[in-house]
């Protein structure tokens, strides 16, 4: 999933590429993630699903495709439910269809 969130390859999540797919993210999952405060999701940091290992030659790219979606990734049973535990710890569950 990380090679889909980095659209231009760089090797790190900027806010807009987080925004084109994560344009309902919950409140706190930027700050969470972008766990160094530098504008910028890296490898690293990034606590979703990965891919098949981290990026090479700097262009983001782990293999697959490209072609799926971050729903469709995250959504693992393909029920069209993806529920998200809240990302501070609390009891907070959010569903997106």
């Amino acid at each position: 999933m990380f090679a889909i969130l980095d659209a231009d390859s760089d090797g790190r999540i900027s806010l807009e590429e987080f925004n084109v797919e994560w344009h309902n993210a919950p409140d706190g999952l930027w700050e969470q993630e972008d766990q160094n405060g530098d504008g910028f999701i890296s490898y690293d940091e990034f606590s979703g699903p990965k891919g098949s290992g981290p990026p090479q030659g700097g262009n983001g790219q782990q293999g697959g495709n490209g072609d799926e979606d971050v729903f469709s990734v995250l959504d693992t049973d393909q029920d069209g439910v993806y529920t998200f535990q809240g990302v501070s710890g609390d009891d907070d569950d959010r569903t997106w269809y």
